[in-house]
């Protein structure tokens, strides 16, 4: 039985090499709206501090003692045995000899973008000894302003095809150079942080503020395809670091994702392009594409997402998919016309699951009647309802349950919670014996079960404000969720719930499923977070400071390290904090493409 792989590989190791990729050049494909973002604040264009260098500046001759000047550089790079050995002194060395060359090469009095000096150093680099085969160096630099000494600029350096070998910075006053601490999104503190190669280095302005943004690529190679980590970062001159403004991981893991920034007159948008994974997929099944647009907030200092697009379906288990998310994203009309084609549409290729007898135009059905009954089209669901309870043994068990409880009043919501408490559908799935609803199919997925809460909170205006009234209201229904919570979590006055089900029913394994359950767009969602089998609500919700907001505490299994977390809401995205300091985690950047839904997290 195959199980969707969350977004962590195991890693392997593998030979120096590096692959550039370039940005996506092809139109996007016809796509289905699926959400748009907060509105964005560009900066206006305004001058830069310093005129750009012209083809006036002279090219000085590239010195004769250059192998001197890089000497120490290549002693240390025969012995450089990566990820295990720590980079700094291979780093020390470098940015030592880039400084003597710029020195020798380039004008100091004016700015160092792009001036000759630096394609003279990029051939520089790339001729030092013992570089791994296929090495070679990218070079840009970033103008901060001028001094009595000179331009003030900073020079970076990725080296590609060497591993674990972070962005190099040297800053430059006059004819003055200084190296700067290393530059890696991740750090470089462990043989694992340090798995990586330098793959793309670019500097423009994508804020609209008439200075340069760092951008960077590092490759991070893995068992079953590679993640491309791009990062976008604000150079801050007094504090000598760069400030993270954009962060993805672009993963290949089951097609290629990639990246593209669009440059209008006063900013930047970033497009990030991936393959899209439904509720049932698996990798090695066919993924329409999805398309994120990130813009530029200038209140936030940040790139923010402000649309995501998915190509329209070209199976009926894609089309499933579609009206799945629809039906998660509290879009009820657009899931109907989804799961109609998923069953309904003459022009979808049938897929072929190998020994699998999953019926996803059969579930399709199933689930168009569960919508229709949520809106009280009941005689149109009666006679769906009818076909699904004549399909395979698995959807059909499913069905009768569902059936034999949704009459009445509350019953569309009677009959979800009974459906989900009825058997165990989960060990069917693993056990590959669960006929129609066999792989891809999975059982958390099919239950749903933060989607009862969503669809309850959907049907009866403002009942998130009396959460226990919530949670009384349901129990009476049948729904007994092992944990659950409500609060507002940003401060808008509309409260988020978060619930604890067993996954897939009543799974001998015990394993558990979060749901976080929230209003968007005059929308109750739903989104079933992974972040372990099991998770505790740990004390009462906690006053961030300086913020309306507040937080929950998640106790994890002891396996996992650290085996505590916290996670808020901004009102457009989930925030994943320290336990102990509550500070955001770093890793509250997008990844796409890796087998997880990635729009509102």
């Amino acid at each position: 039985m195959f199980k969707r792989i969350g977004f962590l590989f195991a890693l392997m190791l593998l030979a120096s090499c590096v692959s550039s990729r370039a940005a996506p050049t092809l139109t996007p494909p016809p796509t289905l709206p699926a959400a748009t973002g907060i509105p964005v604040t560009p900066k206006p264009n305004t001058p830069r501090a310093s005129a750009e260098p012209t083809a006036t500046v002279e090219t000085l001759p590239t010195p004769e003692n250059v192998a001197d000047m890089f000497r120490a550089a290549s002693a240390e790079l025969k012995n450089y045995k990566p990820p295990e050995n720590d980079p700094k002194s291979l780093y020390d060395t470098l940015a030592k000899g880039i400084g003597e060359f710029l020195a020798a090469t380039a004008n100091g009095d004016v700015s160092l973008e792009g001036q000759p000096a630096l394609e003279q150093l990029r051939d520089a680099l790339g001729q030092l000894e013992n570089l791994p085969e296929n090495a070679q160096a990218q070079v840009t630099a970033i103008h901060t302003g001028d001094d009595q000494g000179g331009s003030r600029d900073v020079v970076f350096v990725a080296m590609q095809g060497v591993m674990g070998l972070p962005i190099i910075g040297v800053e430059r006053l006059g004819a003055s150079y200084e190296p700067l601490p290393p530059i890696s999104f991740g750090g470089i503190e462990s043989a694992e942080a340090r798995y990586f190669y330098p793959a793309q280095l670019d500097a423009r302005d994508v804020t609209g503020d008439g200075m340069r943004e760092l951008i960077y690529v590092l490759e991070i190679p893995g068992a079953s395809g590679t993640t491309n980590d791009l990062t976008i970062a604000r150079w801050l001159a007094e504090e000598k670091q760069a400030k993270t403004i954009f962060h993805a991981a672009l993963i290949n893991w089951a097609g290629e994702s990639d990246y593209q920034i669009e440059t209008t007159a006063d900013a930047s948008s970033i497009k990030l392009t991936f393959p899209w994974f439904g509720a049932f997929d698996h990798k090695l099944l066919a993924h329409p594409n999805a398309t994120q647009t990130w813009e530029y907030d200038d209140a936030q200092d940040k790139f923010v997402p402000v649309s995501q697009t998915i190509q329209e379906p070209q199976t009926p288990r894609q089309a499933l998919n579609a009206g799945e998310y629809a039906l998660s994203n509290g879009d009820w009309n657009g899931a109907l016309t989804q799961y109609e084609r998923a069953w309904n549409d003459a022009n979808l290729a049938k897929e072929d699951f190998t020994d699998s007898q999953a019926d996803p135009a059969a579930f399709g059905k199933f689930r168009q009647a569960m919508v229709l009954y949520l809106l009280g089209r009941t005689d149109d669901a009666q006679k769906l309802l009818s076909d699904a309870q004549k399909s395979g043994d698995a959807l059909a068990s499913v069905a009768k349950t569902y059936a034999k409880n949704a009459s009445g009043q509350n019953g569309a919501l009677r009959g979800w919670i009974a459906m989900a408490n009825a058997g165990d559908l989960y060990q069917l799935i693993y056990d590959d014996k669960a006929g129609n609803l066999d792989f891809p199919f999975e059982a958390r997925e099919i239950y749903l079960q933060g989607g009862i809460v969503a669809a309850y909170l959907q049907t009866r205006n403002d009942a998130d404000k009396n959460p226990e009234q919530v949670w009384q209201a349901l129990a009476a229904l049948g729904f007994k969720p092992l944990q659950r919570t409500a609060a507002d979590l940003n401060g808008d006055g509309v409260n988020e719930f978060l619930v604890v089900t067993q996954e897939g029913g009543t799974s001998p394994n015990q394993s558990e499923a979060l749901w976080f359950i929230y209003k968007r767009e005059n929308a109750w969602r739903v989104r079933a977070l992974d972040i372990a089998d099991t998770v505790q609500f740990e004390g009462e919700l906690l006053p961030l400071p300086n913020s309306q907001q507040r937080a929950l505490k998640l106790k994890l299994p002891e396996a996992y390290t650290p085996n505590e977390t916290a996670l808020t809401w901004d009102g457009t995205r989930l925030v994943w904090l320290d336990a102990k300091s509550l500070e955001p985690r770093p890793d509250n950047w997008p990844s796409v493409g890796g087998g997880v839904l990635e729009d509102d997290f």
